[in-house]
């Protein structure tokens, strides 16, 4: 058997030998040079790096910084769960109001308009919004075929809407 290949049978090495020739045919050299006893040095090299960062002293201001940080951090959370129970509080307690009712809007406008007020509302509105309030001789068939067939108000009402 050879001595370069130990992990071939024989049979298998020549067969290989014999299809990539052009391989074997070259010299056999390593590109790289690894310095003598590399490799039995590199233990205690490691070894003596540890212990010069073991014995790296820390200064007072590193200390400070170091522990100030801690604190902000612990700070910031602080604030952000105050903050956050707050808003949480006041979504809870119904500080968001929702819109008034109907009646609410109703009621406000009947105690607090005054006929000046209602003139100005009338006028700043558009054209297309403003609905009559006088009679005319053609709305007098209308009335009384609502009176005659007994129709709500609310039924004309939500039928318009």
């Amino acid at each position: 058997m050879n001595t370069e290949n130990i992990f071939l049978d024989e049979e298998d090495f020549d067969e290989l030998k014999n299809s990539a020739s052009k391989l074997f045919s070259l010299d056999r050299k390593l590109p790289f040079e690894v310095p003598a006893d590399y490799f039995d040095e590199l233990p205690m090299l490691i070894q003596e790096r540890c212990a010069q960062e073991n014995t790296h002293k820390i200064s007072v201001l590193e200390k400070i910084i170091f522990l100030m940080r801690r604190k902000y951090i612990a700070f910031g959370i602080l604030i952000l769960l105050m903050s956050g129970g707050y808003f949480f509080y006041l979504s809870k307690n119904g500080v968001q109001k929702s819109a008034p009712s109907t009646d609410e809007i109703t009621t406000a406008l009947t105690d607090n308009l005054s006929v000046d007020d209602e003139t100005l509302l009338i006028e700043s509105m558009p054209d297309n919004k403003v609905a009559s309030t006088q009679k005319t001789d053609n709305d007098q068939p209308i009335v009384n075929y609502l009176i005659d067939n007994d129709v709500d108000v609310n039924t004309i009402t939500n039928a318009t809407n």
